[in-house]
């Protein structure tokens, strides 16, 4: 492939020890139509599997190899630095997109004036959620309120953690992603601000994409701080400086009332995975 064909989308996927699903995912995108139009960026995020290799198995695919746990918000930030597609598919790496998904998603989102990000086909979206749903979703790891998608093409506020495809000018006017947010939530502060700039976020159900593997549900005293410290971020951008307080307090003592010392210390101080965590 030559480097001076232009690019007209960078699917930039994040990976963190899941080699066996990013070998599939890579290997999906290869087979994509109008490949030599795809740049494929691969943000290994401080991997401790057999991950950060995969990339290299493929000659066409740019790898950049973080040398701890970044979280998801910086990944993303270092790669969008690298990716010079018109248009940013941000993919996790449990997904395997069909031949024709890329290039459907890029022309359905350059024909729309309304639409600011277009998603492939999906099974349920939610509504923005309010500050005891969200806290809810970091109790459970399941966020109420999901809608399911109908048989046409639909607008979300916010379609959970999946593939979406945005506009690399409208990330570039939102500055990336807020990194106020670390490994958790950041996505959803990104759809808040593609919604607040009076842009559509579009399901499209005739564009397929199978997701092969769900993240587990089991996080670490740090990654549970992460997560409380994204929604309390989110809940006090949204609903107010002291709700937000009253969000990481409550969360806090959840915390600590299950035992845990260690993320009850760490929420209340704000801890985040951004590669400065301990």
């Amino acid at each position: 492939m030559e480097d001076q064909l232009p690019r007209r989308v960078s699917a930039l996927i994040v990976s963190r020890d899941c080699e066996s699903e990013l070998r599939q995912c890579l290997t999906a995108l290869e087979n994509s139509n109008s490949r030599e139009q795809l740049e494929i960026v691969v943000v290994d995020d401080g991997s401790q599997d057999g991950s950060p290799g995969v990339a290299d198995d493929f000659p066409d695919v740019v790898s950049l190899k973080l040398p701890k746990r970044f979280g998801w918000t910086r990944a993303v930030n270092i790669g969008l630095r690298t990716a010079k597609g018109e248009m940013i598919f941000l993919l996790p790496p449990w997904y395997v997109s069909a031949p024709e998904t890329v290039p459907t998603l890029a022309d359905r989102l350059a024909a729309s004036t309304e639409a600011g990000a277009i998603c492939p086909h999906l099974e349920k979206v939610w509504p923005f959620p309010t500050r005891e749903s969200l806290i809810e979703a970091w109790r459970t790891g399941d966020l109420p309120g999901a809608r399911p998608v109908s048989a046409s093409d639909q607008e979300a506020d916010y379609p959970g953690l999946v593939p979406i495809l945005l506009r690399r000018e409208l990330l570039r006017a939102m500055n990336y992603l807020d990194q106020r947010f670390g490994d958790k939530w950041a996505d959803l502060e990104m759809c808040s601000r593609v919604r607040g700039g009076g842009k559509k976020i579009l399901v499209c159900t005739g564009i397929p994409i199978t997701r092969v593997q769900t993240p587990g549900a089991v996080m670490s005293s740090m990654e549970w701080a992460d997560s409380a410290n994204g929604v309390a971020t989110w809940v006090g951008l949204h609903y107010g400086w002291f709700s937000g307080l009253r969000a990481r307090l409550g969360m806090a003592f959840h915390a600590l009332g299950r035992g845990n010392t260690s993320a009850f210390t760490r929420i209340l101080g704000g801890s985040k995975i951004d590669g400065n965590q301990d």
